[in-house]
């Protein structure tokens, strides 16, 4: 059993780490899944072209009831994953900081949102517009990180999805 109790975070990349250590080592412009997503090594320290930020594997019962959080979060052999209503597993914002990956940029700056699975919203500044991201991936499949919004060094922009990833388990909600 592998539990995260109420009140308890487990989170990767750090919040205070530094800035070599939370950038994503995927590339944010792959358009393609890793092949330990869809086909994980028997060995849960093997991974070839995937750095995961956080591997949860080999483990039966998965009991969440705090906060799991990361860029790419796999479970990997887990029987059941269970969240309770106090708990939470999200990839939000943690996939390509904004202005990487599909979303487009003015050229006075301000800039649109990043598109996957779905193409990315408009961004208008002063009535100027531009277009959102192009969509790519697989919606049904989705195991590339999101596209940032914009342009990072202005405010507004924001960071992509991140990954979560369980093939063949039951989920318990």
């Amino acid at each position: 059993m592998f539990s995260v109790g109420p009140g308890s975070v487990l989170r990767g990349p750090l919040e205070n780490a530094s800035a070599d250590a939370v950038t994503p080592k995927l590339n944010c412009e792959f358009q393609g899944c890793p092949i330990e997503l869809l086909q994980p090594p028997e060995d849960c320290n093997v991974n070839s072209s995937l750095s995961f930020t956080l591997q949860i594997c080999q483990v039966d019962d998965i009991l969440v009831e705090g906060l799991i959080v990361g860029s790419v979060v796999h479970f990997h052999r887990a029987r059941t994953i269970s969240v309770l209503s106090s708990g939470t597993i999200s990839t939000s914002g943690m996939g390509c900081r904004g202005g990487v990956g599909q979303g487009k940029v003015l050229s006075n700056g301000p800039g649109s949102g990043g598109g996957h699975g779905g193409k990315g919203g408009v961004g208008c500044y002063n009535g100027s517009c531009i277009e959102g991201g192009i969509s790519y991936g697989d919606a049904d499949l989705p195991c590339e990180l999101g596209s940032g919004s914009g342009n990072d060094s202005l405010a507004g922009a924001s960071s992509g999805g991140g990954i979560l990833g369980k093939l063949k388990s039951v989920v318990n909600c």
